[in-house]
């Protein structure tokens, strides 16, 4: 089954998708979903195929936390124009912008759906902060453009600043991201 006919086949007649994560149930406006051009949970939900059940118009997942975290943060941010963040800790930002990151969601873009993009690098220097060596990669290989340089960039400066050992301790990170943008030698 292609991803198009995964995608109809869950459709209801109102174009409402209805996903069921770990028992909670979300009902998703089709539209907003095509509003990302890159997939996004369909196109996660239709390459995972443990614990995705399909049953009549919903799209049932069991299982992983993480990935049930990632994509109900994704299912906030396709709904929504944006959200606000004054009672929101850095920490907990950083972890959505990831979430969302993990979503498939550009950087540049999950830092504007939080206000967050204002050139100190704070969000992004959390998020090396606090991401596993697997994340880095993963992370790296989704900017694909390198479209992101200048953000990480930004983002390491401000971990050097307020991080330091946090950031100088995880060696393996340092090493992926300066190989990835070559020592950041276009900035």
């Amino acid at each position: 089954m292609n991803q198009n006919a995964f995608f109809e086949s869950f459709c209801n007649t109102n174009n409402i998708v209805k996903i069921i994560i770990n028992n909670q149930q979300f009902e998703v406006d089709k539209k907003a979903i095509e509003r990302n051009g890159k997939g996004g949970i369909l196109d996660i939900l239709f390459k995972q195929k443990a614990g995705t059940i399909m049953k009549g118009e919903n799209i049932i997942l069991h299982g992983d936390e993480e990935k049930a975290r990632q994509l109900k943060e994704y299912i906030s941010y396709i709904e929504a124009n944006q959200i606000y963040v004054q009672n929101l800790s850095l920490y907990e930002v950083a972890q959505k912008v990831m979430d969302l990151v993990c979503c498939g969601v550009d950087l540049g873009e999950a830092l504007d759906y939080f206000n967050a993009r204002d050139g100190s690098g704070d969000v992004v220097g959390e998020i090396l902060c606090i991401m596993g060596e697997s994340f880095t990669t993963n992370f790296v290989q989704a900017d694909q453009q390198g479209t992101w340089q200048k953000m990480v960039y930004e983002g390491l400066q401000w971990a050097f600043a307020n991080r330091p050992e946090q950031i100088q301790n995880n060696s393996d990170l340092l090493s992926i991201i300066y190989q990835k943008y070559n020592d950041f030698k276009d900035i």
